[in-house]
């Protein structure tokens, strides 16, 4: 089962690679676990990852409390790095203590973070600057987005319209607005 996870995984014992599978071997850029058994957990990692994981790696073999899932550096073996999660956790066998983690390459989603921050940014510039009036609510009834131009044609500032909640004003319902927000919703 170790082998086939997609999932990158290794065990070590006292800081030392014991085994990986090959998800594993692939994040790291190895050809094979051989090339990674028997070596320090470090070589994995970025340099200035080193003191707080081996600091992290006494806490936990002392019984003391340390976080069991935290972003680090990771290292290939062409010296390139990318952002790694780690989820780490102590097993007890008959052999002594084993540390067991499974790794995520983090690449990808500090990519997409970054182009979700980009594309609501340009999204923010251009509902700022719409000269159309242009307001949004959650289906709760709270407005959640309003532009300078809705605030103007409203007779209000950006700020009250973002504290006002449709299902809460008496208008919308004499209106039949609210009943009409309803079907739509």
């Amino acid at each position: 089962l170790f082998e086939f996870l997609p999932v990158a995984m290794s065990i070590a014992r006292e800081g030392i690679t014991v085994d990986g599978n090959p998800a594993f071997v692939r994040l790291f850029g190895y050809d094979s676990i051989e090339e990674l058994r028997g070596t320090s957990l470090l070589r994995c990692l970025a340099p200035e990852c080193h003191a707080v994981t081996v600091d992290r790696m006494r806490r936990r073999h002392a019984g003391k409390p340390v976080e069991t899932t935290y972003e680090s550096v990771g290292l290939r073996k062409d010296g390139s790095t990318f952002p790694l999660r780690q989820t780490v956790t102590l097993a007890q066998t008959d052999e002594g203590s084993l540390t067991l983690a499974a790794l995520e390459d983090l690449t990808n989603l500090r990519r997409s973070e970054e182009q979700l921050r980009e594309a609501r940014a340009l999204q923010a510039c251009l509902v700022a600057s719409s000269p159309i009036a242009i307001v949004a609510y959650s289906t709760d009834g709270q407005c959640v987005a309003a532009n300078p131009a809705a605030g103007s044609i409203m007779g209000t500032s950006v700020e009250t319209l973002l504290s006002t909640n449709f299902r809460k004003t008496p208008s919308w319902e004499t209106s039949g607005l609210l009943a009409f927000a309803d079907t739509v919703l």
